[in-house]
Parts: structure tokens; sequence; C-alpha cells
């Protein structure tokens, strides 16, 4: 599963709308919603606020 179908799934399994994703997370609707149609992949730095609010962890595994 891509990023992006993994911030929309859960998104929506917490009921949030993207707008109200955005104000929890001070993330831009324009910026959510591009990662959640793939046309673009979030920075660290900006998807953390929106993992936080959904719950969710980035595990970084090396090879």
């Amino acid at each position: 599963m891509q990023i992006n179908e993994i911030i929309k799934k859960e998104r929506e399994s917490k009921n949030l709308t993207q707008s109200e994703l955005l104000e929890l997370s001070g993330i831009s609707k324009r910026s959510i919603s591009h990662w959640e149609s793939g046309n673009r992949m979030p920075h660290f730095d900006s998807i953390k606020p929106v993992l936080d609010v959904l719950g969710l962890k980035i595990e970084i595994v090396r090879k």
C-alpha cells in the first residue's frame, strides 16, 4: 500500500474530511489533496503532524 492510500484510508476510517484533517494538523488542504491523489509525495516534516493526528508512525528500514 502506498503512502497516499494509507493517508486516505486512515482519514476516512476516523470519519475526517480533508478540511477537518487540515484543521487538526495545520497542513494545507491542497497538500493533503495532492498526497491522497498521489500527485506529490510528502516531506517528512510536512507529514509528521498528519501522522500524529491519524495515530500513525513511519518506520525507516535500512537494507
